[in-house]
């Protein structure tokens, strides 16, 4: 306690020295706050350029998907012979249904012989792209990677600057030429959606690697006064394109800052005069007081002088009934009452009732009261009590103190510090400290909202890593290892979970505090809540797989129905044009038996075609919990007929408790398939063999279904597994629609299929379940 009032005294002695630690400790907290914001309005417009720079990525990547798609149907217009077909009239209607190409081009062995439209584009008729030194090597590039690859910007030779995207025929395996689209440059950059983002503060610029100068060539109009150094960019590989996005205000942050360091500076300004105020009437008075205690024991005539001239009030008073035995002017002024008619009363009627127990009063070396003036008006009064004995028996000298005054500025001190709360509960911020040694960890109240734990429960920081993702409690163990042995880390971000399956994501920022001798004894710093940033972000990615999506499967619908039902179309022709003129009856029977197996074959593919629609249309699919048993073994009943003929032996490890919620239609249809597959491609020379084996990982469930069949030949066919009508041995029954639609099925749930097999030896399909 004496050690305690020894310090205290230390600084009430030296007001000045006591302003300036507020100062500095005011000053530090706001800049803390200020460097706090200018930290969250800088990932906020890091944020807003990404989210420009993915906009515009995905509407230049729906306008190269359009153009893909034009130069492939462009492309099919070309026969066996390597001669293009209503090459006029196909090349209107992709242009009447494309908005983002300007031009269409055919180039045989290099040279452009047809172009829509013509007299438009007739200028760039005869030009041998191939031995043209600006077209060369980006033509050759679309040659040696077999895909589309956009040339340019480049200056065009019927005018303008645009893009040439050309796509690489080869007919037998032999190079035929190229199927090419044109966008003008104009027109890319505005379906890009940049001149619109422009408006929102946001700098673009489109550049490209010049093939002959091998430097970066920049596209659209230069600001001087805006730096691309701290730009975001991406990469369009389609045609090496770098785009960059830079903030038109690059001083935002610090802006968004400033007004708390000003605010800072002046509350800390603040903070500091009060301090020395405070401070100040203390030290006077504790030095008045000591010169007034030595004079008082030298003199009695000196301890009268000081006694009515102190710039305190000071009373002695008797110890037994609070009499007044004297009392200074001092007093006397800020009570209103003269020293004779102090003598009529005591000093308990002068205080107030509920102020402080009176009996006890005196025996206090130190007490505040409140003091009720002659007018009835309260002062708050500071006492110092010092025992004086004499021979008249034990009274007090009391010094008297007005502290009114402190009083108020206490009170606006606590506005002031209120204000700074709300500033901060505003801003959502959270604060935090750990002190290693005792393992003790300090928390304020939104860091509680944020883990979702009682306000002021005691914690350390064991319980603290029971509240992290279990994914992320390496990575928190690991950056604070990195803090302890003195190295410095950027602001990161883990997973929380705080309640049970709830996640939030929060981005932390830490900072190490040493103690004397250099060794880092706490960790502290501010957490901020990101689970809605991170959502936006998901949303806005799932929303673009969705779409990447949609396009492979209409690519892969318009070539199924272009391939499928001309080939019928065909067979039907030709079969009518041998029916006409026939004459006998026993050959156009036999015709007319031809025709319907056409007839079949082409309302069989229009029906599967129709399967296929209805899978992939279907958005709202029944989800519930299914029971595996139940249905392998409705499925192994409904295949008893070909079990027993085949004499084959089905195994199942499957308990009566293993589920997964899937659709329960599509479930037994893909069971279906996978087993009956098994037994019917059974090897001829053993007796067939399948096993059916459910495993749940926990968040991963596997169904997995292995026989020892004839086998797949992985290596030459694995990429058409899957596909539409591929089939892969003479078996009667083979369509090549089984394992199409049983993948699509999945897919349509966001489930997986994985194949195994080696020929002869047997195939094992892994069914992948969330």
């Amino acid at each position: 306690m004496q050690e305690e009032r020894k310090y205290l005294s230390w600084f009430l002695t030296r007001p000045y020295l006591s302003g300036f630690f507020v100062f500095c400790l005011v000053f530090l907290l706001s800049t803390i706050i200020a460097y706090q914001e200018y930290s969250l309005v800088k990932e906020n417009v890091r944020k807003e350029k990404n989210s420009a720079l993915a906009l515009v990525e995905q509407n230049i990547d729906q306008s190269l998907k359009n153009s893909y798609i034009s130069t492939f149907t462009l492309a099919l217009t070309i026969d066996d012979e390597g001669k293009p077909k209503n090459f006029a009239e196909v090349s209107k209607k992709i242009l009447a249904n494309s908005t983002s190409i300007d031009a269409l081009q055919l180039v045989p062995d290099g040279v452009i012989q047809y172009v829509y439209p013509f007299e438009a584009n007739k200028e760039a008729l005869g030009l041998d792209i191939l031995n043209t030194p600006t077209t060369k090597d980006e033509a050759l590039k679309a040659i040696e990677t077999k895909q589309l690859y956009f040339a340019g910007p480049l200056k065009l030779k019927q005018g303008g600057m645009g893009m040439v995207g050309r796509l690489p025929i080869f007919i037998k395996n032999k190079f035929w030429g190229f199927s090419a689209v044109i966008i003008k440059l104009d027109r890319l950059i505005d379906k890009s959606g940049v001149n619109q983002l422009s408006q929102n503060g946001l700098y673009f610029q489109f550049s490209k690697v010049n093939p002959l100068s091998k430097q970066e060539e920049f596209f659209l109009e230069e600001d001087k006064n805006i730096s691309l150094k701290n730009a975001e960019k991406l990469t369009i590989e389609e045609g090496d394109w770098t785009i960059y996005v830079a903030s038109t205000k690059p001083n935002k942050p610090f802006y968004a800052a400033l007004p708390y360091l000003l605010f800072g500076f002046l509350l800390a300004g603040i903070c500091s005069i009060f301090t020395i105020i405070v401070f100040k009437r203390p030290a006077e008075l504790q030095k008045i007081v000591k010169i007034q205690t030595v004079k008082l024991l030298n003199s009695e005539l000196k301890f009268k002088a000081i006694f009515d001239q102190a710039g305190v009030g000071i009373v002695h008073v008797n110890a037994e009934n609070g009499a007044f035995i004297e009392a200074n002017k001092r007093f006397c002024d800020k009570v209103m009452l003269s020293l004779e008619e102090l003598k009529h009363k005591n000093f308990y009627e002068l205080i107030e009732e509920d102020s402080f127990q009176k009996k006890t009063l005196l025996e206090n070396s130190k007490a505040e009261v409140k003091l009720l003036r002659n007018d009835g008006m309260p002062i708050f009064a500071r006492l110092t009590n010092s025992p004086f004995k004499s021979k008249q028996g034990l009274s007090y000298i009391t010094i008297v103190e007005d502290i009114t005054e402190k009083k108020k500025t206490r009170k606006h001190l606590k506005e002031l510090k209120t204000r700074m709360e709300m500033a901060i509960r505003v801003s959502k911020l959270a604060y935090w400290e750990w002190d290693i040694a005792t393992d003790r960890i300090t928390w304020s109240k939104r860091m509680y909202e944020i883990f979702n734990i009682p306000e002021g429960k005691p914690l350390n920081s064991s319980e603290v890593l029971d509240y992290f993702h279990k994914s992320d409690v390496e990575k928190y163990k690991y950056f604070n290892k990195q803090l302890l042995i003195g190295k410095s880390i950027e602001p990161y971000e883990v997973r929380i979970e705080p309640a049970p399956g709830k996640v939030a994501h929060i981005l932390i920022h830490v900072e190490t505090e040493e103690d004397e001798d250099g060794n880092v004894c706490k960790l502290k710093g501010s957490l901020l809540d990101v689970s809605k940033e991170k959502q936006a972000e998901k949303k806005l990615n799932d929303s673009y797989d969705l779409v990447l999506q949609q396009n492979q499967r209409l690519l892969n619908f318009s070539y199924i129905i272009s391939h499928n039902l001309r080939s019928h179309a065909a067979n039907i022709k030709s079969l009518l044009s041998l029916l006409l003129p026939s004459s006998k009856d026993k050959e156009q029977e036999q015709l007319m038996e031809m025709l319907q197996s056409v007839s079949d074959s082409l309302d069989e593919t229009l029906f599967d075609l129709n399967d296929i629609v209805d899978i992939q249309k279907k958005t709202n699919i029944v989800v519930e919990p299914l029971s595996v048993k139940k249905y392998v073994d409705r499925v192994l009943k409904t295949l008893g007929g070909e079990i027993k003929a085949k004499s084959a032996k089905i195994s199942t490890i499957v308990k009566e408790n293993d589920n997964i919620n899937f659709n329960a239609a599509y479930f037994e249809s893909i069971l279906l398939n996978f087993i009956s597959n098994a037994i019917r491609y059974s090897h001829p020379e053993r007796t067939p063999e399948v096993e059916i084996k459910f495993e749940d990982h926990g968040d991963l469930k596997v169904i997995t279904i292995k026989d020892n069949g004839i086998g797949i030949d992985l290596a030459k066919n694995k990429e058409k597994l899957f596909g539409m009508y591929k089939t892969f041995t003479n078996h009667p029954d083979a369509k090549g629609m089984g394992l199409f639609i049983s993948k699509s099925q999945l897919e349509a749930l966001d489930a997986k299929v994985m194949v195994k097999s080696k020929v002869n030896k047997g195939t094992t399909f892994s069914l992948l379940f969330k």
